[in-house]
C-alpha cells in the first residue's frame, strides 16, 4: 500500500532532514519511484523491497539542462522534482557517492536559508503593524476589538518562529 509523506518541505525544511527521512523509509521498503513532477504538499512512496539508497535534496530554481546531466554522470537518479526542489537518489555501495559541485550546493542552501529569514522579517513587520493597530484601538477606547487582532498576531508570530527556526536549522546543517 502506498504511503503519502505530507508537507515534506515544511516538516523537513533543512533538506538534510528530508534526506534522512527518505533513507529511513527506503530501508523500510517504501521508496519514491521515478515520478518526475510531484508537488510540495506530498510525496508518494510506494512499497518495494528494502533497498539502501542515499538521497540528496537540492534546491535549484533555475536549473539548466546541464544540471540533470551533471548529477546523472555521477550516478544519481532523479526521483522527484517539486517546484525548484530536486530529489536525487543513488544506491549505496561501499564508498560515499560524489555530489556535484559541493560549493554550489552549499551556496544554494545558504540562499534558501536567507530567503526563510527574509520571510520571517516580513511577518515580523506585519506583527509590529498589528501591535501598533492594537495600541491605536486601545487609545481610541475600542479595546473590545483587540481580541481578534491579538489572535491574528499570535498566528503571525508562530509563522515568524517557524521561519526563524527553519532558517537556523538550515544554517547549522550546511
Amino acid at each position: 500500500m502506498k504511503q503519502l509523506l505530507l508537507f515534506p518541505l515544511l516538516r523537513y525544511p533543512t533538506l538534510i532532514g528530508l534526506e534522512q527521512k527518505l533513507e529511513k523509509l527506503s530501508n523500510e521498503g517504501k521508496n519514491l519511484d521515478t515520478m518526475g513532477m510531484q508537488n510540495s504538499l506530498l510525496l508518494t512512496l510506494f512499497p518495494t523491497q528494502s533497498r539502501n539508497f542515499r538521497f540528496a535534496v537540492d534546491y535549484n530554481k533555475n536549473a539548466l539542462p546541464s544540471y540533470r546531466d551533471q548529477w546523472e554522470s555521477l550516478g544519481w537518479e532523479l526521483c522527484a522534482h517539486l517546484s525548484g526542489y530536486f530529489i536525487w537518489r543513488t544506491p549505496l555501495t561501499g564508498s560515499e557517492p560524489k555530489l556535484p559541485q559541493r560549493d554550489l550546493l552549499v551556496a544554494r542552501r545558504k540562499k534558501l536559508a536567507s530567503s526563510f529569514r527574509t520571510c520571517a522579517y516580513i511577518f515580523l513587520a506585519a506583527a509590529l503593524v498589528l501591535a501598533i493597530g492594537i495600541g491605536l484601538l486601545i487609545a481610541n477606547a475600542h479595546a473590545d476589538k483587540c481580541i481578534p487582532i491579538l489572535l491574528e498576531m499570535a498566528v503571525v508570530l508562530l509563522i515568524v518562529w517557524y521561519f526563524l527556526w527553519s532558517s537556523r536549522k538550515m544554517r547549522r546543517s550546511i
